[in-house]
């Protein structure tokens, strides 16, 4: 035979044989979870479907129980579907905003963002199980939080390994190094001169309030709180009061920030985050007093 006719007989079969071939396809299979419902679940309450090797993964509708905030799947979804895949929703429960332990390895960009202004060489970023934040570094929140109308309440774990690093905390802030918002600046605490709280307009700060002095415990995680309701400020670690203060300033920005202070050269600057959670508190709507007179020719009863 002809080897060319050979050839074109051998790619004639194979091409015959491959759009014979059924394209692989994979079960995708999503459980509710304990606080929610799926569309187009079925008698299980699960959603389950067909997607074809390489598909986008299927966009579905989860409906949280009231309160509760439908947050992702665990495991988290993939972009594309290349095996069978299973999956169950989570929820933030009622006044939770964020809860991030920073434990999967990659930073969750649909709640934060990072700035590193002035170029340090120290990176930000998230290792297995902390948040690890260079010199003038910021992680900062994408929402922003509004004390004024839901108080809101910081926690993080927070370890530094020598007295050389700082950490700020920011509320109402612009976002990263700060000219308008609250700080708290933990970062005197290592050297044994304790926390301040201060407001920042334009660039220009006015302290409020310095706790007594104490140490905090360097290369060793230290829980603290952080509280602002629009008015009142407070630091707590252990859950014990550092320190409280007043300011009603109202700014357009409403950040929260985790910041580190400027590597100076002499000084590494590093700080590790881990489980930072914020609670917003939701204000009852406001009432109002309605007072009607029966007039001159008649009179109320009450329906």
């Amino acid at each position: 035979m002809n080897i060319s006719l050979k050839h074109c007989l051998l790619a004639l079969l194979t091409l015959c044989l491959s759009s014979m071939s059924p394209a692989l396809a994979y079960t995708v299979t999503l459980h509710p979870g304990l606080h929610g419902s799926i569309t187009g679940a079925n008698s299980n309450n699960d959603y389950v479907t067909t997607v074809a090797s390489g598909a986008a993964f299927p966009t579905v509708v989860v409906t949280p129980a009231t309160g509760w905030t439908f947050s992702g799947w665990n495991p988290a979804a993939p972009t594309t579907v290349t095996g069978d895949f299973t999956a169950t929703a989570e929820y933030m429960p009622p006044g939770i905003s964020i809860a991030d332990d920073f434990n999967d390895g990659v930073l969750n960009t649909s709640i934060w963002t990072t700035r590193l202004p002035r170029g340090d060489s120290i990176a930000r970023e998230e290792n297995s199980g902390y948040f690890h934040l260079g010199g003038l570094g910021s992680l900062i929140t994408k929402a922003e939080y509004n004390p004024v109308t839901a108080p809101i309440s910081i926690t993080v774990r927070l370890s530094i390994p020598s007295y050389s690093d700082g950490i700020y905390f920011e509320t109402r802030s612009d976002g990263g190094n700060v000219q308008n918002g609250i700080v708290f600046n933990c970062g005197d605490a290592y050297d044994g001169y304790g926390i301040t709280i201060s407001r920042v307009v334009n660039g220009t700060v006015v302290y409020l309030a310095h706790s007594t002095r104490f140490y905090m415990s360097l290369g060793s995680w230290n829980d603290l709180r952080i509280t602002d309701d629009g008015t009142h400020l407070a630091v707590f670690m252990n859950n014990n009061l550092l320190v409280s203060a007043n300011d009603s300033t109202v700014f357009s920005k409403n950040h929260v920030v985790f910041a580190n202070r400027p590597n100076e050269g002499w000084m590494s600057n590093n700080m590790y985050l881990d489980s930072v959670g914020i609670t917003v508190t939701n204000l009852p709507p406001p009432t109002h007093t309605v007072t009607l007179h029966p007039g001159a020719h008649g009179s109320i009863t009450e329906a």
